[in-house]
């Protein structure tokens, strides 16, 4: 070989490897610069130094820039270079930060599939806690509060970090959404004393509250907690307030806070209910009636309620008739038994009152045959049978009541009094004969009507030919000078005369005759003479029977 060749050959190698060893040198240099402008945040400047590197590694880095500067063309980067480097070292890291862009931006549903495709064990432990959390947020922003619950127990159980408070704040919500409210509540608990969620916090620890019906908490905490809320929150807090002092019966704070609340231009049926509800507590009817009239359909459990207090509001402006349909259509749902049952009963009274039909108590009483309002209907079923001189419907009435209170001992004695009387006038002594004794039941003997009850229980009794006791009862009546004035009290000792005279007691009969016939009464006279006659004829003391009629 030519040496002068060689030797220009030679010289060539070298410098052609001193300039390969040059370039690489070249290369990590701008790479190690790269990562440290990375490291410090620097991205672009970084990007164009991990571009002047070239490698697969710089050019990963490269994309890692592009989507931690949000430059336009990240998305052709990653989609590039996932076409070449399918198994890139970096990876995880590369998709983490992708899905990290999309979940700043609040795309979680392309943020939840991009973290999905990340492995844990491709990334550092230093991004799991932030992984976990953001991936448990997007199933949670998307509904899938399962998947979610599972990621965000693994950070709120992790070493505690900052992410700690917002991992429990969100399980406290999901369990709040799913009406878990004892959960709820513990997980806000766990949340209130971080300033980042106190507000917030203490809001839905006392909502959760309200859902349990603990109203004394909702009062006794609620005020602070409103003096203290956004505005933007004060209008539900006011809400909550104001329907748990009207459940503990505070009706000046109900209003109070009622008045704080936003007044929604088209209210809904909730919002026309509790306005209803508070004007009914403060007694302003009128206010309650335009409320609760405007709720469309009131067939659920509220329309139950509403319904109810409408039939109180009406009779409280005297509008009997508009009561008793709200009453009525209160009284046919079932989702308050007990609300039902009274709105049944007060559209029976109004039924009553109004048209004097008793048809509704007596259907009443076959849905609700234990009730305890018993004998309340069978007062009123009575007074409607007297109305109608029913008087035997009216005695049967006034005999399922226990204890008869003065006004009905009256009316009970007055429609055994003239029960008896039409049985009288049908003929039918003996019948009647229970029905007088009532009459005078509940009377001192020197009543009117005891005296005239008695009365006509002796003729009861003579009529039907029970003359022994017509003749005591005849005799009380004398001894007491009952019914002085009346012709009645005249007859009484004729009618006595007669009582013995028919059980052949002549010589009673004959000292009876003669007080008759020694009184100013002529009425029988005659009829007295001839029968005191009898009386002698009777004892065979035929000379005084002869003598003649005085």
């Amino acid at each position: 070989m030519n040496l002068n060749r060689f030797l220009t050959l030679s010289s060539l190698t070298i410098l052609t490897l001193g300039v390969l060893r040059a370039g690489a040198q070249g290369r990590e240099d701008a790479y190690s610069k790269a990562l440290i402008l990375y490291e410090n945040g620097s991205y672009a400047k970084a990007r164009s130094l991990f571009d002047e590197a070239g490698d697969p590694l710089s050019k990963a880095y490269a994309v890692l820039c592009a989507i931690k500067s949000d430059d336009a063309d990240y998305r052709r980067l990653y989609n590039e270079y996932y076409a070449r480097y399918p198994e890139s070292v970096l990876g995880d890291l590369i998709r983490y930060e992708y899905a990290s862009n999309l979940f700043a931006k609040g795309d979680y549903e392309a943020a939840g599939k991009m973290f999905a495709q990340v492995s844990e064990t491709g990334l550092d432990s230093g991004y799991l806690t932030d992984y976990r959390f953001r991936r448990g947020y997007c199933s949670f922003a998307t509904g899938d509060y399962d998947d979610a619950i599972g990621w965000l127990v693994q950070v709120e159980s992790a070493p505690k970090s900052s992410l700690t408070a917002p991992a429990r704040y969100q399980l406290g919500y999901i369990a709040y959404s799913r009406k878990n409210f004892s959960t709820a509540e513990k997980w806000f608990r766990l949340t209130e004393k971080d300033e980042r969620f106190s507000s917030i916090s203490q809001y839905y620890i006392l909502e959760c509250r309200f859902m349990e019906k603990d109203y004394e908490y909702i009062t006794t905490y609620g005020p602070g907690i409103l003096a203290l809320a956004p505005d933007e929150r004060k209008p539900r807090l006011a809400r909550i307030l104001s329907e748990s002092y009207l459940v503990t019966g505070d009706r000046k704070k109900a209003l109070e806070f009622y008045q704080m609340e936003e007044v929604s231009e088209h209210p809904n049926r909730s919002d026309l209910f509790h306005a209803g509800s508070v004007k009914y507590a403060v007694e302003d009817y009128k206010g309650a009636i335009e409320n609760f009239s405007r709720m469309e359909n009131r067939v659920d459990s509220l329309g139950q309620i509403a319904n109810y207090d409408l039939g109180y509001c009406y009779i409280r402006t005297f509008n009997k008739v508009a009561a008793a349909e709200a009453f009525r259509d209160a009284s046919q749902l079932v989702f308050n038994p007990d609300i039902q049952e009274d709105a049944y009963f007060n559209y029976a009274k109004l039924s009553f009152d109004l048209n004097s039909d008793v048809s509704v108590f007596e259907a009443y009483m076959q849905q609700y045959p234990g009730t305890s309002r018993k004998e309340q209907i069978y007062n009123y079923l009575a007074i409607a049978a007297l109305n109608s001189r029913d008087y035997a419907a009216a005695i049967e009435a006034y005999e399922n009541i226990d204890e008869l209170n003065p006004e009905q001992q009256g009316n009970y004695m007055k429609a055994n009094y003239l029960r008896a009387s039409q049985l009288v006038h049908d003929g039918a002594y003996s019948d009647a004969v229970p029905y007088f004794k009532a009459a005078a039941f509940y009377l001192p003997r020197q009543d009117r009507l005891w005296q005239l009850s008695r009365y006509w229980l002796a003729e009861s009794y003579f009529n039907s030919g029970d003359y022994a006791n017509a003749a005591d009862v005849y005799e009380e009546l004398y001894n007491i000078s009952a019914l002085n004035g009346r012709k009645e009290s005249d007859a009484i000792t004729y009618n006595l005369g007669y009582s013995y005279y028919n059980q052949e007691k002549f010589e009673n009969a004959s000292r009876w005759f003669d007080s008759y016939l020694s009184s100013s009464d002529n009425s029988f006279r005659r009829d007295a003479l001839v029968r005191r006659a009898d009386c002698d004829f009777a004892r065979h003391n035929y000379k005084a029977a002869t003598t003649p009629l005085r």
